[in-house]
This record gives C-alpha cells, sequence and structure tokens, in this order.
C-alpha cells in the first residue's frame, strides 16, 4: 500500500487530470472563429469516434461517452484520498465535461452566440453544480477538523449562492454576476440542479443518519422528505419522480450494502448537514429575491407611478424625464428598482439599477428589471372618450407578475 502522502499526490494529479479532460472537451467541441491559441478548434465533430457515438440507438450516448473520462478520474481521485478540495474540483469537472459536450453537439446555437462569454457560463454552472455536489464533503470535513476553517468556507459558499440569485438578470447587462445575458449559472446551476442535489442529500441522510430508527420508517421518511422538496419547487412531474426515487434508492442501497451502521451513520450526517448548507442559502436567496421583486413592483413603482399621475392630472403631459417630479415636488426623490443588495451598489461592485422610463406624451413606458428572465413594464392604458372601455384584460396596464413566476 502506498503512504499516505503519494495517495494524496496521487488523488490531486487524478483531479487536475480531470479538468485536463474538460480542456480538451471544451477545444474540440466548441465554437471555432477566435484566432487565440487558447480558443476552440472543433476538431473533435470530425472524429469517427464521435460519429460512432453519435449513431448509438441510445440517445445521449455521445455525451455520456464523453464524460466518461472526467467520471473515472473523479472516481480514482475519490478513491485515492479523502481531501475536500481534490474531490470537490473532481466532481466540478463531471458536470462541466457533460455541458461542454452537449452544448458542443446537441444545443451549439447558444456557445456560438454567446462566442466567449458562453464557455464561461457553460464552465461557471458546471462548477457550481459541482461545489453543491461537493457539501457533504465540507459537512465531512466540518466534523472532523472543527474550527474556523471549514466555518468560513460555509459562510463564503452561502454567500456567493445568495449573490447569485438576488443579483443576476437576464436584461440588466450592468449586473457583473451576469457571464452573459442568459442567467444560466443561478437558473440550472442552483434553481435546478442546487435544489435537487439539496433535497437528494437531505433524504438520502435522512434514511441513514439514525442508528436508533428502524431501516424501513427511516428509508420512508427521507423517501416522503424527496418527494415534497421537489413537489414544492417544481410540482410533480411522474418521470422526474421516478429519477429520483431511483437514485435515491440506489445510494440508499449501496450504503447499506457496503457500510456499517455506524459508518452509515456517519455518512447520513454528513448527507444532512452538507443538504443543510445547500438548502438554506437557496431559500434564503429565493426568498430574498422575491421580497426584492415585491417591493419594487408594489411599492418603488407604484410610488412613481402615483408621481406621474399627478404630474399628468396638472400639466396634462408626462414629463419627458423621472427627474422632473422630484423638480415638480410631486416626488421627493426618484425610487430605484431593488435588486440584491445595496452594499454591492455603494462600494462600485455593481452599478445601482434603475427604473428605465419612456415618455409619450399622453402616456409612457416604465420598465425594471429582476432577477433570473423577468423583465417588467408597465404603461397606463389609453384613453379614448369617444371608444366605448375595453375589457379587463386588455387594459391591463402591467406586463409584469406580481411575484415571479415559477420555472416551470
Amino acid at each position: 500500500m502506498k503512504p499516505l502522502g503519494d495517495r494524496v499526490a496521487l488523488g490531486w494529479a487524478s483531479s487536475l487530470l480531470s479538468w485536463v479532460w474538460v480542456a480538451w472537451c471544451y477545444r474540440g467541441l466548441g465554437p471555432t472563429g477566435a484566432p487565440a491559441w487558447w480558443a476552440p478548434t472543433g476538431s473533435w465533430h470530425r472524429s469517427p469516434l464521435l460519429e460512432d457515438l453519435a449513431s448509438s440507438p441510445f440517445a445521449g450516448a455521445d455525451v455520456a461517452g464523453l464524460t466518461a473520462p472526467a467520471l473515472a478520474l473523479c472516481a480514482a481521485t475519490f478513491a485515492l484520498t479523502a481531501a475536500a478540495l481534490p474531490r470537490s474540483l473532481a466532481l466540478g469537472s463531471v458536470p462541466s465535461s457533460a455541458l461542454f459536450a452537449f452544448y458542443g453537439l446537441h444545443a451549439p446555437f447558444p456557445w456560438e452566440f454567446f462566442g466567449g462569454s458562453g464557455s464561461l457560463t457553460i464552465l461557471a454552472t458546471g462548477l457550481v453544480i459541482g461545489a453543491a455536489a461537493a457539501s457533504p464533503l465540507l459537512a465531512r470535513r466540518w466534523r472532523t477538523e472543527p474550527g474556523p476553517s471549514p466555518a468560513g468556507c460555509a459562510v463564503a459558499l452561502a454567500l456567493f449562492a445568495i449573490g447569485l440569485q438576488c443579483h443576476t438578470t437576464g436584461w440588466d447587462t450592468s449586473a457583473r454576476f451576469n457571464l452573459s445575458p442568459w442567467p444560466a449559472v443561478p437558473i440550472f446551476g442552483l434553481d435546478i440542479a442546487g435544489y435537487t442535489l439539496a433535497g437528494l442529500q437531505l433524504a438520502v441522510g435522512v434514511a441513514l443518519a439514525s442508528t436508533r430508527v428502524p431501516p424501513a420508517p427511516a428509508i420512508a421518511g427521507g423517501l416522503a422528505l424527496l418527494v415534497s422538496w421537489h413537489a414544492a419547487r417544481f410540482g410533480w412531474a411522474p418521470t422526474g419522480g421516478l429519477t429520483l426515487t431511483f437514485f435515491f434508492a440506489l445510494a440508499v442501497s449501496l450504503a447499506r450494502a457496503a457500510l456499517s451502521r455506524s459508518d452509515r451513520a456517519l455518512l447520513g450526517r454528513d448527507l444532512t448537514v452538507g443538504g443543510l448548507l445547500l438548502a438554506v442559502p437557496l431559500l434564503a436567496g429565493h426568498a430574498i429575491a422575491e421580497g426584492d421583486h415585491a417591493h419594487t413592483r408594489h411599492v418603488a413603482a407604484e410610488r412613481l407611478i402615483q408621481g406621474l399621475a399627478a404630474y399628468y392630472n396638472r400639466e396634462e403631459v408626462y414629463p419627458d424625464e423621472l427627474a422632473a417630479l422630484v423638480a415638480s415636488g410631486d416626488l421627493e426623490e426618484v425610487p430605484t428598482p431593488r435588486i440584491g443588495f445595496a452594499a454591492a451598489h455603494a462600494v462600485g461592485l455593481l452599478e445601482a439599477p434603475r427604473f428605465e422610463y419612456r415618455s409619450l406624451g399622453s402616456s409612457y413606458v416604465l420598465e425594471f428589471a429582476s432577477t433570473e428572465w423577468v423583465q417588467c413594464v408597465y404603461s397606463p392604458p389609453w384613453i379614448d372618450e369617444d371608444e366605448p372601455p375595453l375589457d379587463e384584460e386588455a387594459e391591463e396596464p402591467w406586463a409584469c407578475p406580481g411575484n415571479r413566476p415559477e420555472l416551470w
């Protein structure tokens, strides 16, 4: 058996090799055009092996085949070292290579359209998914090495997750957390993959964590938690529900077959704590983003609308600029939309959001960006005394949900 130091070094080597494979996927599958040495070459599209994988009768065989080397190197990393960092990096290489394969082979347009920003977005999404999957490793380190370092890592990751959810919008290009106008990282990395992984970790953790609860009720409790967790966020879909149930049953079965009762309990506790480390910032970020949207939609925008109405009633025309409402005394100040944390705007890290306003004389358009894909537009209904009133739906002035729309 190799000495511990040699095994750790081999584990790091395996982890780094998994990222060499990610780099090869990026180079071989990405859109061509940039002359830089680091730009993709697209050479894999002419590979006979890739053609054979694409002609396989199994759907997704090409993506699975290109993900398999990263998965094998990740498994080797776990076998060689128990260190959290190389394991976490290796986990991130698996979704990163899968995403590069998927967008390179089956959805090339977004990658081609966004170019380098698209590459960064795909890579960041894979890293976020890998970090979410690695949260039980942080929990294990917290358990075995108590101290400020694991706690600091947990706080930093939580703030990062909350910041992504609260600041990233597909409409406001000044949001620097946006790697492109397509907010894939918070939506696909956190809202979908992160939430799914949190539910699986919590469910498997509940099923394994106790040495006193009999297996049947523990497993039933974990499965009930899994179903309720995902139904609350995504609704219940039979295909997705069966897939999640399969992975839950597989994880529980492997743990019960391969580990002693005490080791299962420790694994269950790490999974439960890891799931909480992931679930708490996801729920907090979602709640803050919802609150920001509601405040902007129902408070700040309403103040502007009332000020504009007062100005119009007096002047019989809407102002050219919102600042005129302050000069006329209709508002004390022009309110601003709320997206994320004011401290980020105060220190210049992010540009402060603002309402977009266009005067049309006897009407106007008022817009603001919210997180994810939400863009809200308000325009007062046209009033024509010679025409009969329109139905209520046609006169609805807001093209904007009262609350942010659900994903599905």
